[in-house]
């Protein structure tokens, strides 16, 4: 899918702009579409130490609770898909949500602030299952490199509040993915926070967007539960009980008798207002 200018949204021409002719930069071999007046945000510079610490800082491999995180957010994407679909996820992390995107046949761009990311989501696919079409780039949610009024599917999955935006940057994001809808588009924002929290998500996201739809994950006791074992979790049968998916299912039954109280996860799917 063709990438676009983060200061003037018009298509590349591989590195350049086809608007202002800006020429962007690569980092790790990987795109950097930053706008002019993008400043690196609160969190940006700990997300990059993260990085470095730890190729997967949370752990979204080999955790059966981020694997049926993924399927519960795939069954309400493949809903909202149709072929050849325009989908952007901001913030791809280490590619846990794109390849299973990448193995439908639609148009994305995947990103994420921290180049290396990019790269192991790149890595993580298998090329054989690959159906879509896929623009890569190093970039920021509060500018996103993408045209205006394109895009059927804006995902910003764990998730803008985590992200330690402050209001106005959250509001931002918002505002961006709102512009880069095209007519019936959807935005799913998805955030990780004790259900005392949720507010924190659904306020600012229901002053920009309309919330048709509200999916509260029943995940809570399976990471109540993981945070119990903490300091054995390093144990060989404390690692095979956490990536057990029938385990994992078993808490999500528990947690769904709670609804929203039972959830750790809550994702909002939204719309353009009026």
């Amino acid at each position: 899918m063709s990438l676009a200018c983060p200061d003037c949204f018009s298509p590349l021409n591989g590195p350049r702009c086809t608007g202002c002719h800006r020429a962007f930069e690569s980092d790790g071999g990987v795109l950097r579409l930053r706008a002019k007046d993008d400043a690196p945000a609160e969190g940006e510079r700990a997300y990059l130490e993260l990085y470095q610490a730890r190729p997967d800082p949370w752990r979204y491999e080999g955790r059966a609770a981020e694997v049926l995180k993924a399927e519960a957010v795939m069954g309400v994407i493949d809903r909202l898909l149709r072929p050849g679909a325009r989908v952007v996820e901001v913030g791809c992390a280490t590619g846990h949500i794109t390849r299973r995107l990448a193995t439908r046949p639609i148009s994305l761009v995947s990103f994420d602030l921290v180049p290396s990311a990019v790269v192991a989501a790149q890595r993580s696919l298998t090329p054989e299952t690959v159906k879509a079409d896929i623009g890569w780039c190093s970039a920021n949610g509060a500018h996103l490199p993408v045209a205006r009024h394109g895009m059927d599917l804006v995902l910003l999955l764990d998730g803008p509040v985590s992200w330690k935006l402050g209001p106005d940057g959250f509001d931002r994001v918002l505002s961006e993915a709102l512009a880069a809808l095209a007519p019936g588009g959807r935005v799913l924002v998805m955030d990780y926070m004790t259900p005392a929290r949720f507010e924190e998500l659904r306020g600012p996201v229901q002053r920009r967007l309309r919330i048709v739809e509200t999916h509260p994950l029943p995940d809570r006791p399976w990471y109540i539960f993981e945070s119990m074992l903490r300091v054995v979790r390093g144990t060989a049968p404390v690692r095979w009980l956490l990536s057990s998916l029938g385990f994992a299912r078993a808490l999500a039954r528990l947690g769904r008798l709670f609804g929203e109280r039972g959830s750790k996860h809550l994702l909002l799917v939204c719309e353009a207002p009026g």
